[in-house]
């Protein structure tokens, strides 16, 4: 999660833009990413959901210093720090 959140037209633009990465590009680490970092800039996040999505970032691009940076981000900031396993 983000602590400068984005702006209700911002949140539905990046869904938009996410929208079609997935539709043209669903393997992309990009589109992972992408996944992740709307699903994190929810009012209430999915952490799980937003684990996920940057795993499987980090799947397609093993050793991606941003992706390991919003995951370990992620992990931080759970109530426990393993979300998701």
């Amino acid at each position: 999660a983000y602590h400068n959140a984005p702006s209700d037209a911002r949140r539905a633009a990046a869904r938009d833009a996410l929208a079609r990465a997935e539709r043209y590009a669903p393997s992309l680490a990009e589109t992972h990413l992408a996944r992740g970092l709307v699903l994190g800039t929810e009012d209430a996040p999915d952490v799980g959901a937003t684990v996920a999505a940057f795993r499987g970032a980090l799947a397609a691009r093993p050793g991606d210093v941003e992706i390991l940076e919003h995951l370990g981000s992620t992990l931080a900031t759970t109530s426990d720090g393993a979300a998701e396993g």
